[in-house]
């Protein structure tokens, strides 16, 4: 029952979580909002994605110019492979687009559901660690928080894929039992590993937490 309890209130967090993105969409229309090049150039990298199946962008920075020149990997082009973006933030947003068009408000819904997924996990390890009422308190702090949601979430940065992603490592990782059967055991393990995978197509530097994994995993 209690799990059952966990779900449903996670799952409240979430659609309430979902709500307050999409009034923030609507309400929040000035810079830095929208404009950023990280945002910009995500939304390119989903549409490009979406339109032509490439991984690209028109967007160069120097230290990509740089690699490409002492690699010598391909010409100058319109487009470029992509090198310093991540890969998860690019896929969610290319299968928004296939769903919502390709538009500003499906490249927004990216991190509008990974804030709304970190929401509900963070309102599932509190209900764990510390029970429904702080779990509660937690749920509603993160929703009222004008920082996520007017702000932080729509300068379009791949950090709160990774936030999200690595808090579900850590309920994961809080939730071994030594004493529970070898089966079991090794489903958590897969579970956590391909956890860590995803990490890492949210951010490359989740490698650096790999060590006290493996040492867990011990």
């Amino acid at each position: 029952m209690s799990l059952w309890r966990s779900a449903f209130g996670a799952a409240i967090v979430f659609c309430c979580s979902c709500c307050v993105f999409w009034l923030t969409c609507r309400v929040v229309k000035v810079p830095p909002a929208w404009r950023t090049f990280e945002f910009c150039q995500y939304a390119e990298i989903g549409r490009n994605l979406v339109v032509d199946g490439s991984y690209d962008t028109r967007l160069i920075e120097p230290m990509a110019l740089a690699f490409f020149d002492r690699e010598r990997r391909g010409a100058r082009a319109a487009r470029w492979p992509v090198l310093n973006r991540y890969p998860l933030p690019g896929l969610a947003v290319a299968a928004l687009m296939r769903m919502l068009g390709t538009n500003d408000t499906a490249a927004a819904w990216s991190n509008g559901l990974a804030i709304s997924l970190l929401a509900a996990l963070s309102y599932v390890q509190a209900r764990r660690w510390y029970g429904p009422g702080w779990a509660a308190v937690v749920g509603l702090l993160f929703l009222t928080n004008p920082s996520f949601y007017g702000e932080f979430i729509l300068l379009g940065t791949p950090d709160v894929w990774f936030a999200t992603i690595f808090l579900l490592v850590l309920l994961l990782w809080s939730g071994r039992d030594p004493a529970t059967p070898s089966r079991v055991r090794l489903g958590w393990a897969l579970g956590l590993g391909l956890a860590s995978g995803v990490a890492y197509l949210a951010r490359f530097n989740a490698t650096l937490f790999l060590v006290a994994l493996g040492a867990v995993l011990n």
